[in-house]
């Protein structure tokens, strides 16, 4: 047990979180115990509760989310099942670390450092809007913005390794990182595990840095820049975040300045003619308008219009629109700018919003396969391929890839490799695991046969394979989040 006690605030807190309603004696206890078992977390939490920086515990209400901040009344939302069937002491000592750390305020100053980085994006986005160009481009806004959440991020999963490690080292102050890699899923963010099985080896991953007790420093920036590449750049089939676990973590708060930028420019009420052209470089936001609009965007009271945008982050800019789908989180296809209305015209019936994939299909999140699919689409995205300009060309690229690592029993894209030249003829390769381990997994598809193979061809082949009944395993679930206006999320 740590020789840190629980200060009065924070036994004030713990208090209030057992009293509440659906809180039973096991998850209070549990709390309390994962908190106790490591010094450095103790610090931190009685340190938040004496700033009131942590106001409440309170059972989250999002199924995926491991844990969250909201930083508008100062609260850390965590899991029943977390806190009694599904309790994991390294678990929750970790997740609790990383939580707290999202609410923390610099000395000096009344908002957390997120909270002063949507309020400056709220501020630009909102000059943009009522600015009379032709063009408003939101991307540096966008960039400047969603880089504050990459470290925020970091930062708070540092933390979490701190308080985790903290507790480690209070039974065995002669930790290696082999001991630590396997006490938790959580540790390989920041270990490799290289070799075979039978003869593993273990190291810090790259650019991370040890101090003397273990600890890795959230105020060197190498390290934070490191972390953000390990754990806030994850393709969407790790990082399992958002609408039915579908999104990484780019897209999962992209939506939400999407959202706002898109409310800000439809209330200047512009007629279709008259209206700036809005442009915006989703390629190298790591923005998928797919899976943005299956998280949600809130267009407000505009839900019933939609946001003609340009996605300048091709060869060409890519026309497209951004709809209200906060409510129905579906993704709408076939989305090009509705073309500008003449002066007078007879009212017309509302069109028809396309169809929803099928379940069947690769696309939809229903589909068993739909992370690995949606994992390696985002890959080929990252690869800045001329391929990914086109919408079909890249959904079928990705479902024919998708088929051959199924076969190969991938589980998840690590790596997407892809040919330079589209008409070389070369293959596309998938890749699970690291390039240097001996043990990684690899599939290809020659490019020229996926683009000639529909990505209903592919669906239907995918869940022809046979598929064993997996053995549950502990989800990530401290990158799932809720997509809240304000919070501070896991």
């Amino acid at each position: 047990m740590s020789g840190e006690p629980i200060g009065t605030q924070l036994r004030a807190r713990l208090d209030e979180f057992a009293g509440q309603s659906g809180v039973t004696a096991e998850a209070a206890r549990n709390l309390e115990a994962a908190i106790v078992r490591s010094p450095a977390l103790t610090r931190q939490l009685n340190a938040a509760a004496d700033s009131r920086e942590l106001l409440h515990f309170k059972l989250k209400s999002d199924a995926h989310a491991g844990g969250s901040f909201v930083s508008r009344d100062r609260t850390m939302a965590l899991g029943l099942d977390d806190l009694t069937d599904k309790y994991d002491a390294n678990n929750m000592t970790f997740v609790l670390g990383h939580e707290v750390q999202h609410g923390r305020i610099a000395p000096g100053q009344t908002q957390t450092p997120m909270d002063q980085a949507r309020q400056a994006f709220t501020e630009q986005a909102r000059t943009m809007a009522a600015s009379d160009a032709t063009v408003h481009n939101y991307t540096p806004a966008l960039t400047t913005v969603m880089q504050a959440h990459r470290d925020n991020e970091a930062r708070a999963h540092i933390q979490g390794w701190n308080a985790m490690v903290g507790a480690l080292r209070e039974t065995d102050s002669n930790l290696t990182l082999e001991d630590i890699y396997k006490s938790s899923p959580r540790a390989a963010d920041f270990i490799e595990q290289n070799g075979s099985d039978s003869n593993p080896s273990y190291r810090l991953r790259r650019n991370l840095t040890l101090e003397a007790d273990q600890s890795i420093s959230p105020d060197n920036a190498a390290n934070v820049r490191a972390m953000g590449e390990y754990y806030f750049d994850k393709s969407a089939g790790d990082a399992r975040l958002g609408h039915r676990g579908g999104s990484d973590y780019s897209n999962l708060y992209g939506a939400r300045y999407i959202g706002e930028l898109a409310r800000l420019e439809l209330d200047r009420g512009h007629a279709p003619a008259n209206a700036p052209r809005i442009e915006i470089d989703m390629r190298s936001l790591g923005l998928s308008e797919r899976t943005l609009e299956r998280n949600g965007i809130n267009l407000g009271r505009h839900a019933g219009e939609r946001l003609p945008y340009y996605d300048v982050g091709g060869r060409r800019p890519e026309p497209s629109n951004f709809d209200h789908t906060i409510d129905s989180h579906d993704y709408v296809r076939n989305n090009r700018p509705t073309a500008a209305a003449p002066a007078v015209a007879p009212a017309a019936a509302p069109a028809l919003a396309p169809a929803p994939v099928p379940d069947s299909d690769l696309r939809s999140p229903q589909h068993p396969d739909h992370a690995l699919y949606q994992g390696i689409h985002d890959k080929l995205g990252a690869q800045g391929h001329p391929l990914h300009r086109n919408a079909q060309e890249s959904e079928r690229l990705a479902a024919a890839l998708t088929v051959e690592a199924r076969r190969a029993g991938i589980e998840r894209a690590d790596h997407v490799v892809i040919g330079a030249d589209v008409g070389s003829g070369r293959s596309v390769f998938v890749v699970q695991g690291g390039f240097d381990d001996p043990a990684h997994r690899r599939a290809g598809v020659a490019m020229q046969d996926a683009l000639r193979t529909p990505v209903e061809e592919s669906s239907r082949q995918s869940s022809a394979l046979p598929r064993e009944t997996p053995t549950p395993v502990p989800v990530q679930s401290e990158t799932q989040t809720q997509s809240q206006p304000q919070p501070a999320h896991r």
